[in-house]
């Protein structure tokens, strides 16, 4: 039997643990620094090694930006992550195909790399496409947004199915942001269990944003309840599109949201709010009477945010929005610590339209929705609830000219298909063909959106 000195074991233990080193250093990251000046192109290559991780710093100014260009050929994948540091520069036509990153690593592509952060900068025209059957075990976002005054536009977010957002917005709880994403499509991402898998989500639950969401198109997306989820204040979301998708619009964590010019067709939960002083504009409610849970607007009770999870509704304004064929009202409780119920709810100057005419829903204004909402219903509006309640107060309308509202209180309905003849939301004829004119280019937006193959025929028409 051979005996071995201590001094040889610790050669032999440090030999080891160099190869082993060496063998990690293989697959650690591989940091690809590109310095990009005001009033110059940098052309990216097509393909980088699995490991590199791309760092653009550098800058420009606003009148002559630095510019990344990946001329539509450079195609990032597997491990490969990119971040966009500096100040004033474009980074644009780039795909980012399949990724698959390493466990711990937080996006593929971010405004910050470890403590620096990009601000004044734009990311354009970048395409992130996971492939059908192309599967990440790992959890993180494709896109991170850090920084200040940053915009992301023209961007493509295809497949995703891994757990988190596809897109975060960091909140600074010191001062708004005022970051961007604008004119992007987010497509045809799957149901995925736990949820988590948000196409945008807008800070933590804290913090005034300042972000705007505008003009993005939202299709097929059943990741999660909330596709747009805006937990910080101060935002605005403006004319964006959702189509055939799971939810909507979530104002789950803040105050002082903006809501306006968006469409939402076939979207289950179209509008879900918590929070108080938000306004809602102008906006087109696209939903046949089809399903209870089919479209319209959530009010949710709130309590203390650490145990209920959501803010009180309160002295929000609902105004000069467009409902096609059905109106679905919900207050719904999450749980036994949510008992602030929404009130202050303002109705002014809404509109409900069939596949004949056009009506303007009666202004009126909710002060309370508590447990026994037929107490707390402005005046003449509680002769809204006859129909549940009681015996109807005067002669049902025709068919016509009955706008059907469904309300739902812990899931239960408080009152639907009512009385409206000088009640809750009474719609008077208007007849408007503006009207009509303008929901039937929404709809034929709409159906570009939804594209070949589907039922374009719409129920409005």
């Amino acid at each position: 039997m051979y005996k071995f000195s201590w001094r040889t074991r610790c050669k032999w233990i440090v030999t080891f643990l160099l190869t082993a080193g060496c063998c990690w250093q293989a697959n650690a990251q591989n940091e690809v620094v590109i310095t990009a000046k005001a009033g110059q192109t940098v052309n990216l290559q097509a393909s980088y090694q699995d490991n590199d991780v791309l760092l653009i710093q550098g800058g420009g100014t606003a009148a002559s930006p630095a510019v990344v260009d990946g001329g539509g050929k450079t195609v990032l994948t597997g491990n490969n992550q990119l971040y966009l540091l500096g100040k004033y520069i474009i980074v644009q036509n780039i795909k980012v195909q399949n990724p698959n990153l390493e466990q711990g690593i937080r996006s593929v592509v971010s405004f910050r790399y470890k403590k620096t952060t990009g601000n004044n900068c734009t990311l354009r025209n970048v395409q992130f496409v996971q492939d059908p059957g192309q599967v990440s075990p790992h959890s993180y976002s494709w896109l991170e947004v850090f920084g200040q005054n940053n915009m992301v536009t023209g961007c493509l977010f295809k497949g995703k199915t891994n757990r988190n957002p596809i897109v975060h917005v960091d909140v600074d709880d010191d001062q708004p942001d005022n970051n961007i994403l604008s004119n992007n499509t987010f497509t045809d991402v799957p149901v995925h269990p736990g949820e988590a898998l948000e196409a945008i989500r807008i800070g933590l639950g804290h913090g005034v944003s300042g972000a705007m969401v505008k003009d993005n198109i939202f299709r097929r997306c059943f990741g999660d309840s909330e596709t747009l989820s805006c937990k910080s204040s101060g935002n605005t979301m403006s004319g964006n599109y959702f189509v055939d998708c799971r939810s909507g619009i979530s104002l789950r964590g803040g105050n002082n949201d903006i809501v306006t010019d968006n469409r939402f067709y076939n979207t289950k939960n179209a509008l879900r709010m918590a929070g108080s002083g938000h306004k809602i504009t102008n906006n087109y409610f696209f939903n046949a009477p089809v399903s209870t849970s089919n479209g319209g607007l959530v009010l949710m009770v709130g309590g203390d945010p650490r145990g209920c999870g959501y803010g009180t509704v309160a002295d929000v304004t609902i105004e000069d929005n467009v409902f096609v064929n059905h109106l679905g009202l919900r207050v719904l409780k999450a749980g036994e610590q949510c008992n602030d119920y929404p009130r202050n709810i303002i109705f002014r100057q809404n509109r409900f339209m069939n596949a004949k005419q056009v009506f303007e829903l009666k202004d009126t204004s909710v002060a309370d929705f508590g447990p026994d909402i037929t107490k707390n219903l402005n005046a003449p509006a509680a002769q809204a609830l006859s129909r549940s309640v009681g015996p109807p107060a005067k002669k049902v309308a025709p068919e016509t000219q009955r706008l059907t509202i469904e309300t739902y209180q812990n899931g239960k309905a408080m009152f639907s298909n009512c009385d409206f003849g000088a009640s809750f939301f009474s719609p008077n004829a208007k007849g408007d063909a503006g009207d009509k004119s303008k929901v039937q280019d929404v709809q034929q937006k709409i159906n570009e959106i939804r594209g070949p193959g589907k039922n374009n025929k719409s129920k409005s028409q």
